[in-house]
């Protein structure tokens, strides 16, 4: 999600676009104040691509996930592209190949963003911390705890 510290020079001249921003989002999905992409996934080239969820990410919010283009839930090879280079970015915040396997398999556990997304700050560095312990609640050997979890 990217939060952004703004200076008192920034928070001033943000207050002076609320009627744009209020405007907009009444005409937006879900109430945000930008709407998807016009473009399919696949109509732009990979570098294109590339550099149009870099700058996503870079503005931060729900953007990457809102503001994507207009296909990725609804194409297979468009959410593909798009789970790639997410799983390219995150991979690089896990430093530990065990907990970036679990955090962020290669092969997608389920279409890109169908459920609710991991909404953070820090939650991929927190969890490669030394003294955090992954558990796989998938994998069938887990063990059982006082409470009863596996």
């Amino acid at each position: 999600m990217r939060r952004k510290i703004l200076c008192p020079e920034e928070q001033k001249n943000g207050k002076g676009k609320y009627p744009q921003i209020y405007d907009l989002r009444e005409r937006c999905f879900g109430g945000f104040a930008y709407e998807w992409d016009d473009l399919n996934t696949l109509s732009n080239t990979p570098e294109e691509r590339e550099a149009f969820w870099e700058s996503l990410c870079e503005e931060g919010g729900f953007r990457f996930w809102l503001g994507n283009y207009k296909d990725y839930l609804s194409c297979k090879e468009a959410n593909r592209a798009v789970y790639d280079f997410w799983h390219t970015k995150q991979s690089t915040r896990v430093t530990d190949p065990k907990k970036r396997a679990l955090l962020s398999p290669e092969e997608p556990p389920h279409p890109f963003r169908v459920k609710r997304p991991c909404l953070e700050q820090n939650y991929y560095e927190v969890l490669d911390l030394p003294h955090v312990e992954l558990v796989d609640v998938g994998d069938e050997s887990g063990h059982t705890t006082t409470i009863m979890y596996r």
